[in-house]
């Protein structure tokens, strides 16, 4: 696809660049659709073009254009920021793209992007038909090329924050792919996140391989975890997105696509057997074992006799051994 910038400006007011891309999609389509589309176009074209309207990645990250035109709401900054495909909540940045058929409607999709094809509207063009069988099938398939769209972009954006980036900067690189409930058809967002999924290359995620580990990598999502509780991101030595990254509704996809783990008390048991903790890294495991989130007390026993520790890596390992009296 062929990748632009495009800068908005109000004059002698503030700007904004977004990224433009713009698709060439080679028609497939099977005859009986064709036939109903030659009934009103006569000839059908053999391409259709795909467009798309975002915030890259390092203008998300240009703390001096983009948080100066965030922070203020002067008219001129309000104009501006009512064509980002991203609205601003409480520190938040939440996906508003919209899809265009010339005119807006009120269709969002769900993802940080605005999108513009030929898609067929309903009478009122508001939105999409979804409803006729034909018009159905005609902007599904477009719909579903959109998600397939975004997910390049996506592998190129994270692709390209693998160097030099700061760990607190991945929520905000990551915000656009918090895939959303869209209106007013849920619908459309089910199918971006078919796209979005339907390509087999490796998804790369922000993880942080120990907790230890004072930068994030980007390691294919099969082999990291998730975990519910902030102690276990304080001891187990497994691949882990970060607990505040984790609240991003695109890891929750990933784990409906059975893309990535969850921990367990099985997996967490298992990892420490065969691992030393940090005498830090042991405070927040007993931690974890005294909380709400655990109430089995042959589980906490059977951990603690295996768990090993020690005060630096260079210290001598130590363990508690076999517990013969315990009391949480």
């Amino acid at each position: 696809f062929v990748f632009t910038e495009q800068t908005f400006a109000i004059t002698n007011g503030p700007s904004i660049t977004l990224g433009h891309i713009a698709i060439e999609a080679h028609l497939n389509i099977d005859q009986q659709l064709r036939n109903y589309f030659q009934r009103i176009l006569k000839t059908l074209p053999s391409t259709v073009q795909i467009q798309l309207l975002f915030v890259p990645t390092k203008i998300l990250l240009n703390q001096q254009q983009f948080q100066s035109l965030i922070a203020n709401n002067n008219l001129d900054a309000q104009i501006l920021k009512s064509i980002l495909p991203l609205k601003f909540l409480d520190n938040e940045i939440i996906p508003s793209g919209l899809i265009f058929i010339g005119l807006g409607t009120h269709q969002s999709i769900g993802i940080g992007m605005h999108v513009c094809s030929h898609f067929i509207p309903t009478v009122e063009r508001d939105t999409l038909d979804l409803q006729d069988a034909y018009a159905a099938k005609w902007n599904e398939e477009l719909i579903a090329c959109v998600g397939q769209i975004a997910r390049r972009i996506y592998d190129q954006e994270i692709s390209h924050s693998s160097h030099n980036t700061l760990n607190k900067n991945y929520e905000t690189i990551m915000a656009p792919y918090s895939f959303q409930k869209t209106v007013p058809s849920e619908k459309v967002g089910a199918i971006i996140l078919k796209g979005f999924f339907a390509l087999k290359n490796d998804i790369f995620v922000p993880t942080k391989r120990l907790p230890s580990a004072n930068n994030l990598s980007l390691v294919i999502s099969t082999q990291t975890f998730l975990a519910d509780s902030k102690h276990i991101h304080g001891f187990l030595p497994l691949p882990l997105i970060p607990f505040e990254l984790s609240k991003n509704h695109f890891f929750t996809a990933l784990k409906d696509h059975s893309l990535i783990h969850m921990t367990d008390k099985s997996i967490i048991e298992e990892s420490l057997t065969s691992s030393a903790l940090l005498s830090n890294e042991l405070i927040e495991l007993l931690k974890w074992l005294c909380s709400s989130d655990i109430n089995d007390r042959s589980y906490t026993k059977r951990v603690l006799s295996v768990v090993r520790y020690h005060e630096t890596i260079n210290s001598p390992i130590s363990y508690f051994g076999k517990l013969n009296y315990y009391d949480a």
